[in-house]
């Protein structure tokens, strides 16, 4: 992820109308006259409180392992998946632009925060009412995944 942040602190980043995505190999047409942003500085944040606080101002990228089923078949949404692999399995990088902030006002409060997680549905969990093996899961509305809740305490 440093060696993106590098690139666009020398050239600038352009607009995804401009420079799209294509999932092909090829030569690179970034063109810097057209770069509708750019990295300043850039550093290291570790630990969710800290993350936080800088979700506060601006987005940040992470290392995600995205070799499952949670990132293969994803289409839209927030991905919390405890299948995600272990850390030192990091291979894509993803823009992490914010959590739900509450009202706004500014005051220091406690947030609620839930974390949906999934794994994959496996061919024993239709034999349960639920259509998921555990008590606690639930079916995701395509019914891949069995799906559970945990919720964290944050102080604002």
């Amino acid at each position: 992820m440093s060696e993106s942040w590098l690139y666009q602190y020398d050239w600038g980043a352009m607009a995804n109308e401009d420079y799209p995505y294509t999932g092909k190999e090829g030569k690179c047409k970034h063109d810097k006259s057209k770069a509708v942003a750019e990295v300043d500085d850039w550093d290291f944040v570790e630990g969710v409180d800290n993350i936080i606080k800088r979700l506060h101002k601006q987005a940040l990228t992470i290392g995600v392992a995205a070799n499952d089923d949670a990132w293969f078949f994803y289409e839209s949404g927030i991905v919390t998946s405890s299948e995600c692999g272990k850390a030192k399995d990091l291979d894509h990088a993803v823009a992490l632009v914010g959590y739900s902030p509450g009202d706004g006002s500014g005051e220091s409060e406690t947030k609620i925060i839930v974390e949906t997680e999934c794994r994959r549905r496996r061919w024993w969990d239709r034999w349960y009412d639920s259509g998921c093996r555990w008590w606690d899961e639930f079916l995701s509305d395509d019914g891949k995944f069995c799906c559970w809740e945990e919720e964290y305490e944050v102080e604002e």
